[in-house]
């Protein structure tokens, strides 16, 4: 399966009046992919040139790898379920469906409630040394 992070999308004409088309994939968290279609604007307007960098531009604003709001917040104060949910899961869509569903049922189960809010930087004041059991 194609990866999102490779993508250029393809520059097309189309239309009874040309128009400059791109289209592109969108992958899901789930795992699924749905192929968009962006009209970049009119031939007669624009130069492939342009039309190429519109392209670009498009591309990266639908497959960036973090949502605008989690962009926005500090990387280090980024909650890990936060993390695990819009960036992680994401970058993970060629798993199977029952290894999808086995890993986020040990997530869900067991990591994300007891490290879910704990922010993903942690200052050195802050870590405890892990004490011996012996």
């Amino acid at each position: 399966m194609a990866r999102e992070r490779f993508q250029t999308g393809s520059l097309t004409v189309e239309g009874k009046t040309p128009q400059y088309v791109t289209r592109f994939r969108v992958y899901k968290a789930d795992g699924t992919s749905a192929q968009k279609k962006v009209v970049i604007g009119p031939v007669k307007s624009m130069s492939k040139r342009a039309a190429e960098k519109r392209r670009s531009e498009i591309v990266a604003e639908h497959t960036q790898r973090l949502p605008k709001a989690a962009a926005e917040v500090e990387r280090a104060d980024t909650p890990f379920q936060q993390f695990y949910q819009d960036r992680f899961l994401v970058l993970k869509v060629d798993w199977s469906e029952s290894q999808r569903d086995s890993f986020t049922y040990v997530m869900d189960r067991f990591v994300l409630p007891q490290f879910g809010q704990l922010p993903l930087a942690v200052e050195a004041q802050q870590v405890v040394p892990i004490q011996s059991c012996t």
